[in-house]
């Protein structure tokens, strides 16, 4: 009967675990259409354009705050960012937005959302851009 409550036991916290590896990998890179909608039905959030000054010219997403990815002080500017809002983020392709939300979940942000493909899934997906 001892073993039983012991199997029992470990039934419980495998679940357990199982439940908490599931909250803690929430989706957090969201392709285009999902991002916007995200974006939409959240109240305040940031808004991360992290490429170079060049690569703004091209366009960003309305209302982005820029901070270029490869400026010496870039991990400093995130620090400033308010934990408790959520962040979205995206780059041209996606990588450094990838490297930026790994950062500010190491930073102890919960709500980060990376934009699949960067702004050139975004563009590709006709979703509009403002000019700079």
């Amino acid at each position: 009967m001892m073993h039983l409550k012991n199997i029992a036991a470990l039934l419980l916290i495998a679940f357990g675990l199982a439940c908490s590896v599931t909250t803690a990998q929430e989706k957090s890179v969201l392709a285009p259409k999902e991002f916007a909608q995200t974006m939409e039905s959240t109240e305040e959030f940031v808004l991360l354009d992290v490429r170079t000054p060049a690569e703004w010219k091209q366009g960003v997403i309305a209302g982005a705050r820029k901070l270029n990815f490869f400026e010496a002080g870039f991990d400093a500017q995130l620090d400033k960012l308010d934990k408790e809002q959520p962040v979205f983020v995206y780059c041209k392709a996606g990588g450094r937005s990838g490297k930026t939300a790994e950062k500010l979940k190491a930073k102890g942000f919960t709500q980060v959302y990376d934009l699949q493909g960067g702004i050139t899934a975004w563009i590709a997906a006709e979703r509009p851009v403002a000019e700079q």
